[in-house]
């Protein structure tokens, strides 16, 4: 794109310069309005803009987003005017190398028509890069960072080359929000790191070359409240597995990590920390001092060691497993019972398969969930598991039912039939499982998917009958309206007056 392609537009962009000019209502529109509209799409579809009129010419630039998209297919029209630099490409490599280069000369041209104006979010998607584009890249990311910049979304895929460091993410004192995400990456932090008000980084998909780095980069910046950690572990040497990360930070209030750092343990300490995920896919041990969490998500078959109890826990969703043997990964049952009484203060709990087969093998050894008033138990394959003992839902609910005193929602999500044996029916076990007088005091019940089994009819037939305080019961599936399955649940005799049955469609976004 040069100021030659807007003096001398083509013969077309005369004619419908012409014939849309009289009019042109949009154009008569205050600017406000007009940058209003554009922003809605990607910097590269602003451009095009610029053939309307003279109005428009340099109206996207002014934009406060510069949001800049490169497939390898796909290309603006100003960077195909002028002498074609592809006409000369002899495979799909060079076209591609050629149309790179054109992307990257439109990409500076945009920034160095804002003279220095302020953006406010720069994102960058580099879908197809050639190799030895890293020097370019870097440039425009620099050309950016002058415009005082707050927030910086970044995608590098496939450039094995291209260094976060040579391109001065890390120094930026107007940064608030830093994401970067890259293919094949590696994290390399250069000699001076300071981001003062920096206060949320996503880092992922990369691979960081000292296992400190990671901690260098959280103490760079003393504002930082989310962080969120996604690396790769394929380029550190075993002897760096070994050392712990420190991702300690005092203004930390959001954490999440997943990824395959395999070996080095993980050390967290923060008083201000409410919300921490955790989804690893490698051996990790986890060291947790942060008594003030209140929404907790733990994906992992790795133990973690809670130094202090989550007393001001409110939601947690759990996906565990307790290893039955030493060289078995998992919990063993010492861990799982210290992790599990560090949640007796959990108001919400969802529970994974795994999980409750986890809480069957130390069910004698709960401890009171004196707050919980939301239960949700997801029985249905586990990742984590690879033979599914769908009974133990059954086997481990009465221990759990029992310590929590005061549950009032239990949530199903989905309902597999009892197999303690084979002549023993479903609506006999029922009392077993799920005593009568842990149901008088619930007042919502739910079933997830409710597929019009047999035994599903048996379970809704046996809160309705005893939940003297239940107030709703909620069906999500294959009830359809004037179904036979509807009438039938509709004519069960109800305990309470007040409860309300409630048929919803399976929600295809749940859990």
């Amino acid at each position: 794109m040069t100021d030659h392609d807007y003096d001398h537009p083509s013969e077309p962009e005369r004619a419908f310069r012409r014939k849309t000019t009289p009019d042109d209502r949009l154009s008569a529109l205050p600017d406000d309005i007009l940058l209003y509209i554009l922003s809605f799409s990607r910097t590269t579809d602003a451009a095009r803009t610029s053939v309307l009129s003279t109005r428009w010419r340099y109206l996207f630039v002014r934009l406060p987003d510069v949001d800049l998209t490169f497939s390898g297919a796909y290309m603006c029209n100003f960077m195909d005017k002028g002498p074609t630099l592809c006409c000369h490409a002899r495979n799909k490599r060079d076209m591609l190398l050629c149309k790179s280069i054109k992307f990257i000369n439109f990409a500076n041209r945009v920034i160095m028509l804002r003279k220095g104006a302020p953006i406010r979010k720069f994102k960058l998607r580099l879908a197809s890069v050639i190799p030895g584009n890293s020097v370019t890249i870097d440039s425009l990311i620099f050309a950016a960072l002058s415009c005082t910049l707050q927030e910086v979304d970044i995608f590098i895929y496939s450039d094995k080359n291209w260094k976060l460091a040579r391109a001065g993410l890390f120094s930026c004192k107007t940064l608030v929000t830093l994401k970067v995400i890259g293919g094949e990456v590696d994290l390399v932090l250069p000699d001076s790191v300071y981001l003062p008000n920096l206060k949320a980084l996503h880092l992922l998909e990369l691979a960081p070359v000292d296992a400190q780095s990671i901690t260098r980069l959280i103490n760079a910046c003393p504002l930082l409240e989310e962080l969120e950690l996604g690396v790769e572990s394929h380029n550190l040497s075993k002897r760096l597995l070994t050392r712990a990360v420190d991702l300690s930070s005092p203004s930390l209030k959001k954490l999440i990590l997943s990824g395959r750092l395999a070996g080095c343990p993980y050390v967290i300490e923060s008083k201000n920390l409410e919300y921490l995920e955790y989804r690893a896919r490698q051996t990790q041990q986890i060291s947790l001092d942060a008594p003030n969490v209140k929404y907790l998500i733990y994906s992992s078959l790795d133990s973690i060691n809670l130094i202090q109890n989550l007393k001001s826990l409110v939601e947690a969703k759990i996906r565990v497993h307790c290893s039955s043997y030493p060289t078995e990964r998992g919990f063993s049952l010492n861990d799982l019972h210290a992790f599990v009484n560090g949640l007796e203060s959990v108001k919400s709990l969802y529970l994974y398969h795994s999980s409750l087969q986890a809480l069957y093998l130390c069910r004698e050894l709960l401890p009171t969930f004196k707050n919980l008033t939301d239960l949700s138990l997801d029985p249905s394959n586990d990742l984590f598991l690879t033979n599914y003992d769908h009974t133990c839902l059954w086997k481990v609910l009465p221990s759990l039912l029992k310590n929590a005193p005061n549950l009032e929602v239990l949530i199903f999500d989905q309902v597999f039939r009892n197999s303690f044996s084979a002549s023993e029916k479903f609506e006999c076990v029922l009392p077993e499982a799920i005593p009568i007088c842990s149901v008088h005091h619930l007042k919502e019940m739910e079933i997830k998917k409710f597929d019009g089994e047999e035994h599903e009819f048996e379970l809704v037939r046996y809160f309705l009958k005893n939940g003297i305080s239940l107030t709703k019961m909620t069906l999500c599936g294959v009830v359809k309206p004037s179904s036979e399955c509807r009438r039938r649940i509709l004519s069960f005799w109800k305990c309470s007056e007040d409860c309300q049955i409630l048929f919803k469609e399976l929600d295809s976004n749940r859990i």
